[in-house]
């Protein structure tokens, strides 16, 4: 019984520390944009207010099939109807059908 215990403890742990991976690369991620690419870009602490006032209206994310049910693909963050991605890349952004918008 106590190796079941253990067993299920790591595997826990492997699912956290996969989630704390995935949380700490999208945080990256969003700091780099907010610090480089919006416009004008964010200096200092990145706080709602600042957002707001530029004109971001929340992230984009993407479903994508995989063989254990699906999983989000961070694609970047709108300002005034345009996408900008972890790359810098500026493009005219149209909800898909596939798109999860999280907003401010």
């Amino acid at each position: 019984m106590a190796e079941m215990e253990d067993r299920i403890k790591q595997a826990e742990e492997q699912v956290r520390q996969a989630m704390q991976k995935q949380t700490d690369q999208l945080n990256r991620q969003l700091e780099t944009i907010c610090h480089n690419y919006l416009d004008p870009p964010i200096k200092g602490e990145i706080t709602k207010g600042k957002l707001r006032w530029r004109g971001v209206k929340g992230i984009v994310q993407q479903r994508q099939a995989t063989p254990n049910g699906f999983s989000l693909i961070f694609l970047g963050i709108i300002q005034r109807d345009t996408l900008i991605s972890p790359t810098g890349v500026k493009v005219p952004y149209k909800p898909n059908t596939q798109d999860i918008t999280q907003t401010l």
